[in-house]
């Protein structure tokens, strides 16, 4: 997943949001050397409050409680159909589910007219 889509998507002006009970922070992110002595994490951490988006960051030092994680190829298949998600999840995975739902519709949203 690329960080600097997720904080496109949420930061537009018609921006995300998630369901409306769901406030903290979820990271989401990959791993992106597995095979680096100390692999490195990429992604970004998305700040909720009341269902609204509030802040979105590339510090994943932020201890969320709440994350996804999964290699690229499963971010991408998950994006296109979040039914078939096959991610790793912690904490409320509502919370996740949630927010990729959104980012889905943005991705594949059709204007009409």
């Amino acid at each position: 997943m690329s960080e600097k889509f997720v904080i496109a998507a949420c930061q537009s002006p018609d921006h995300l949001t998630v369901e409306e009970t769901r406030a903290g922070a979820l990271k989401l992110f990959r791993i992106a050397n597995p095979e680096a002595p100390q692999p490195e994490l990429a992604g970004a951490v998305v700040l909720a409050e009341a269902g609204e988006i509030v802040s979105v960051t590339t510090d994943l030092t932020i201890d969320s409680g709440n994350f996804a994680t999964a290699p690229p190829r499963a971010w991408i298949d998950t994006l296109i159909d979040p039914e078939v998600a096959s991610l790793s999840w912690g904490g409320d995975p509502q919370f996740a589910f949630s927010l990729l739902h959104g980012l889905h519709e943005k991705l594949f949203a059709v204007e009409v007219g």
